[in-house]
């Protein structure tokens, strides 16, 4: 009797404690996805999406903002920066920030992050303080064939020339920008974007070249334009004179070109540039070459004494002063060695 009592108490007590577990269960709150969680994380300096280089001057300043994504996205963000070259000071509500360069020459990487995201993500760039960057750009040319380009530049059809821009001071840091109005000329700027190759594609026709620098910390720019006109296509063979030649003439033996770089630029596959006597200081870089059995030729005119020199004269006078290249006087000859005596005979 008392063992069947004991297995019908225990099972009483089983059922009761299968009728409470319910009622343990129902007082936990469901555990629900948390739809405000920030999958992405923006930072933007005004209108312009933050990447993963920011320059700034000395003591400059700029007020960042964070967008969290998706929108309705909640979070609170904390910015932080790696180094004292640059100080962070964020809002009150952490969704914008103030960074200051403090240190020139130096850099620091800032990172910006919801704290109380369930899948934190974050915001990582570098910023870099560089006074240098912000030092205004005072003037803009544009070269080609060594000549600065006016407001015109003329080309003949098929006509390759190099254009090369240049800012003053010399040694300013600096980003260009290339743009053409029209097809009559196809434009070509390189990767540094420091330079560009025009070609004349339709003769008779003209573009508007437009070229645009501005200092690295885009605080201020400067514009260059100039009408590219293209004209009739030049046949060879083709003459280059230093000494009585211009780039304007059409290349022929009574008219030569001054450089040879004019002749590379209008020479087709088959042709002859017939080089002249001279000293050709200018970097010949052909923009095309010929065919198989149809080579450009670079001649030099027999028995003549024909030099390309990557060097200029320097005609200013020695001595001190804003560009004179020695700081005091030229120094004089060194003293001549005598001959030595021929040796004894023995």
């Amino acid at each position: 009797m008392t063992l069947k009592r004991m297995s019908m108490r225990t099972m009483f007590n089983f059922v009761a404690a299968l009728a409470v577990l319910p009622v343990i269960s129902s007082c936990k709150e469901p555990v629900t996805p948390n739809l405000n969680t920030a999958t992405g994380l923006i930072v933007k300096d005004g209108d312009a999406v933050v990447g993963n280089i920011i320059t700034l001057d000395l003591n400059g300043e700029k007020t960042l903002t964070a967008v969290l994504e998706p929108p309705g996205a909640g979070g609170t963000l904390t910015w932080t920066s790696s180094g004292p070259a640059v100080t962070v000071t964020p809002s009150g509500d952490g969704l914008s920030a103030a960074i200051k360069g403090i240190i020139d020459g130096a850099s620091a990487a800032i990172t910006v992050s919801p704290t109380d995201s369930l899948d934190p993500v974050a915001k990582i760039f570098i910023v870099k303080v560089d006074s240098s960057a912000f030092y205004p750009i005072n003037n803009l040319t544009i070269a080609s064939l060594g000549t600065e380009v006016g407001e015109t530049l003329s080309l003949a059809a098929n006509e390759l020339q190099s254009l090369t821009a240049n800012m003053s001071p010399p040694g300013i840091k600096g980003t260009v920008t290339w743009e053409c109005s029209d097809t009559a000329v196809t434009l070509t700027p390189a990767k540094d974007n420091l330079s560009a190759r025009i070609l004349g594609i339709a003769a008779g026709g003209s573009a508007v070249i437009t070229v645009s620098a501005a200092n690295m910390g885009n605080t201020n720019q400067m514009t260059k334009t100039f009408t590219v006109t293209v004209g009739a296509a030049l046949s060879g063979p083709f003459y280059v004179s230093s000494l009585t030649g211009s780039d304007t003439n059409p290349g022929t033996v009574g008219l030569p070109f001054k450089t040879i770089s004019k002749a590379a630029g209008v020479a087709q596959a088959g042709d002859t540039i017939n080089v002249l006597e001279g000293i050709y200081r200018e970097r010949v870089s052909p923009p095309r070459g010929g065919t198989a059995g149809a080579y450009i030729k670079y001649l030099a005119e027999p028995g003549k004494r024909v030099f390309i020199k990557g060097s200029d004269v320097y005609d200013k006078p020695w001595g001190t002063g804003a560009g004179k290249p020695y700081a005091g006087e030229r120094p004089p000859n060194p003293p001549v060695r005598p001959t030595p005596p021929p040796p004894k005979p023995t």
